[in-house]
């Protein structure tokens, strides 16, 4: 399948199965509203993997009477050696921003159907290739 005709399963468990652990830990480099956990099994500090959250809340406008939309993001870094012996930093980000009224199942519910958008087959050439049919 394609992105003209991609599928999602709705009410859908998620879940990741096989590989092997890796374990992170807080690296305590400063991340402003958030914090930066890093690969502690990894043997070279320029290609250890590291994932960094970042936390915005909404905030209420007392002239308009309104909210502002909350974010959560979330960036995993895999620097690598490159044959020319440059370090590439390979990123995936994850960004999360919703109106403080959507309800917390409806949130879960949003953030399980992207990460099919992650791993589902009907999306891979999308990722690979930039494929857009």
């Amino acid at each position: 399948m394609a992105l003209s005709n991609a599928t999602l399963l709705d009410g859908a468990t998620v879940s990741a199965t096989g590989g092997t652990t890796q374990t992170f830990a807080p690296s305590g480099k400063d991340v402003p509203n958030g914090v930066e956990i890093v690969d502690v099994g990894a043997t070279s500090y320029v290609t250890r993997e590291s994932i960094s959250f970042k936390v915005k809340m909404p905030t209420y406008n007392a002239n308009s009477n309104t909210y502002s939309k909350g974010n959560r993001e979330v960036t995993l870094v895999a620097p690598q050696v490159l044959s020319t012996g440059e370090v590439a930093f390979n990123v995936v980000r994850i960004k999360v921003e919703v109106h403080p009224e959507l309800s917390a199942a409806d949130e879960e519910e949003l953030r399980k159907k992207a990460a099919q958008v992650l791993f589902d087959s009907d999306f891979s050439q999308f990722f690979t290739t930039g494929s857009k049919a």
